[in-house]
């Protein structure tokens, strides 16, 4: 996502989703939906490491991540991540798994799926439900593979990641691991 200082407001903590790239012609296109131009709410502990990478940049305009009119390459963003998950003894995810994190973390919370459907810019509150339905509450872990099917499958679960001390619900199915050992 390319990430312009222009979308991010400090003040009211959030981020405006308003712009997408194309990895392949390498170029800024519009989000893949309506629902894609969204206003996602910004964690405290996110706005701090914003502020520090803009006072670090000396930047206040342009994008966020990245360089002159390119955004940022996530290859070496990986990198460090992955040195830090083994530094921590913890499996690395990528980053699409931080977003289903984010959104599980959001539902344990006590986020309504509405909200949820609109910070993750899903086009229908139909795709929320389906991927994280049985997260919320009523939800189940077991559920057949269609109406007519009387076979199932596995779902996800919330378990608990320690971070910081506290106990953190991460969505397992998504790709998050929880710690080694």
């Amino acid at each position: 996502m390319p990430l312009d200082w222009e979308h991010v407001d400090l003040a009211a903590n959030v981020i405006r989703v308003r712009l997408g790239w194309d990895l392949k012609e390498r170029v800024f296109v519009a989000p893949k939906s309506k629902a894609g131009v969204r206003t996602v709410p910004l964690l405290r502990v996110l706005r701090d490491r914003l502020i520090a990478h803009r006072l670090r940049s000396g930047r206040s305009s342009g994008l966020v991540f990245g360089g002159g009119d390119v955004p940022f390459d996530c290859d070496p963003t990986m990198a460090t991540a992955k040195k830090a998950w083994k530094a921590a003894k913890l499996t690395s995810i990528g980053l699409h798994e931080c977003r289903h994190t984010f959104a599980s973390l959001l539902i344990a919370a006590g986020v309504n799926a509405n909200a949820v459907c609109t910070v993750m810019g899903h086009s229908s509150i139909a795709i929320t439900l389906d991927r994280y339905g049985h997260l919320m509450p009523g939800g189940t872990t077991r559920r057949p593979t269609s109406p007519t099917s009387t076979s199932t499958r596995r779902w996800p679960r919330v378990d608990a990641l320690r971070v910081g001390g506290g106990a953190r619900p991460v969505c397992l199915a998504a790709g998050c691991r929880r710690p080694r050992g």
